[in-house]
């Protein structure tokens, strides 16, 4: 059957010489002495039409690739051009981030700073991206601790040492984009956060800030050169509504009803990457520096204005992670 195929083929190719040359005779173009050397003649033809097929599907093949020599999976040709990282599939990370926590001024009701030592917060990531970068991430933070004991000595509305304890969270659900350009691969992220901040003395006192919104971050991942290190850094804002509360044993609660308020968040560093995507899983491993800065994250109960939380809360740290992809 193949060769029925072939041999119609060529008497097609013949007949189209014959239609553009009509001076030219079938004679004078082929001219076999025997059927086996007609056959040879065939044979080589058929193995430049399937070189000729290979050349056009490489070409086709480098017209459609943008990545900067990566396959549709981000996989390393060997070539220097190739920075695309794409992941396709699952990916699932954490991070352990050693943080202080700072106030502009001062938390307690003696009008000081409660003094938070470094501590461990948590931050975990599970998230699924297509082969053209597209994906959906949650990402969870908590920072729960208490403070170093406070002496207040012969303070008469005191009944002396105490701590306060603070716990921090975020939960995020968005929506991601890997873009790649050149050398430089950004991560664009938008969703929706929830953010809850609270601090309490033993005896119930304290505050309370918490509310959805928005939220947009980017990552950027930039490799050295051919190797697996690489540069990144990210940056994510979160503007968000809802309700504070600052919870007095001798005024009573003050809510109200709607605030607003924001978060900054901003981590540099370097990240390691121990293989390619599409190897078949991937690791890859972090050291960052992390900053972020909470909007009405406390106040002074006996301030200017007591019902409004108005106060500043940063924390100040680094972050060790790793990312796993399957």
């Amino acid at each position: 059957m193949k060769r029925a195929s072939t041999w119609m083929m060529i008497l097609a190719l013949v007949g189209l010489g014959l239609l553009a040359h009509p001076t030219t005779t079938y004679a004078q173009e082929f001219s076999f002495s025997s059927w086996s050397e007609a056959n040879q003649q065939f044979d080589q033809l058929q193995a430049e039409l399937a070189s000729l097929r290979a050349q056009v599907a490489s070409t086709d093949g480098d017209a459609s690739d943008d990545s900067g020599g990566c396959d549709s999976c981000g996989a390393n040709d060997g070539s220097c051009s190739c920075y695309c990282d794409v992941c396709c599939g699952w990916s699932a990370g954490g991070e352990v981030v050693i943080a202080q926590p700072h106030f502009d001024d001062g938390v307690s009701r003696h009008n000081s700073e409660p003094g938070y030592d470094w501590e461990a917060a948590v931050r975990l990531w599970l998230g699924y991206r297509n082969c053209e970068g597209l994906g959906a991430r949650v990402r969870w933070f908590v920072f729960d601790h208490a403070s170093e004991v406070q002496s207040h000595g012969d303070d008469d509305d005191d009944d002396g040492d105490n701590t306060w304890n603070m716990d921090v969270e975020t939960f995020d659900v968005e929506m991601t984009q890997l873009v790649c350009w050149g050398p430089l691969n950004a991560d664009f992220s938008g969703g929706v956060r929830y953010a809850h901040s609270e601090q309490r003395e033993p005896d119930g006192e304290g505050y309370l800030t918490h509310g959805f919104g928005p939220t947009i971050g980017i990552a950027t991942h930039v490799p050295f050169r051919c190797s697996n290190l690489g540069w990144v850094t990210s940056l994510r804002t979160s503007y968000l509504f809802g309700e504070d509360k600052l919870m007095s044993y001798e005024e009573g609660d003050v809510e109200n009803d709607l605030k607003g308020f924001w978060i900054m968040e901003s981590q540099v560093g370097l990240r390691y990457t121990a293989s390619d995507c599409c190897g078949g899983n991937s690791l890859s491993f972090h050291a960052l520096l992390e900053g972020q800065v909470w909007s009405a994250g406390g106040e002074n109960p006996y301030g200017a204005d007591d019902s409004n939380i108005d106060d500043d809360l940063s924390f100040v740290g680094i972050a060790l992670g790793g990312t796993y992809n399957y």
